[in-house]
């Protein structure tokens, strides 16, 4: 028989607390709170008797606000949450957060480098020439501007 846990949850994630109900971590079922919640795992407590998860805590409330009425985090904070929602295993807040800026300027960045295959290792001797124009202009900041393609070899008839 599976232990009955209450209806309010107080929780203790890296030391920050937070209560809410069994139902929202129970919100979206192939979660890793509603599997810790579901009453077959044993979760510790803290000296206080709250349940403990072993996670720093900067981000939970992010979770637990989408959790509880689908409220979204500010822009600054949607990689951090990403990252928890990652590891919370929120589909539908990963879903969400990966429609939004920044996470989506990075994988439009990631798909142009992965199209330059070479970008990289000439990305050094970018940054050098740069520095070497501010130098020779003795200004703090100067501009250079980088032009790159990717040439297709033509495909030829045997």
């Amino acid at each position: 028989m599976l232990p009955q846990l209450p209806e309010v949850i107080p929780l203790n994630v890296g030391g920050m607390c937070f209560t809410t109900r069994l139902s929202t971590l129970h919100r979206y079922e192939d979660t890793m709170l509603a599997a810790m919640f579901s009453g077959r795992h044993h979760i510790p407590t803290d000296s206080e008797g709250r349940y403990f998860i072993d996670r720093d805590g900067t981000y939970f409330g992010d979770i637990l606000n989408f959790l509880r009425c689908g409220e979204l985090p500010p822009r600054e904070r949607v990689k951090m949450v990403y990252k928890e929602a990652q590891y919370y295993s929120v589909g539908p807040l990963l879903d969400l957060l990966d429609k939004m800026q920044p996470l989506t300027g990075e994988k439009v960045r990631q798909a142009f480098l992965d199209l330059m295959p070479y970008y990289k290792d000439h990305l050094e001797r970018i940054i050098e020439i740069g520095k070497l124009r501010a130098i020779q202009r003795k200004a703090r900041f100067a501009k250079l501007k980088v032009c790159v393609f990717k040439e297709e070899m033509p495909i030829t008839p045997l």
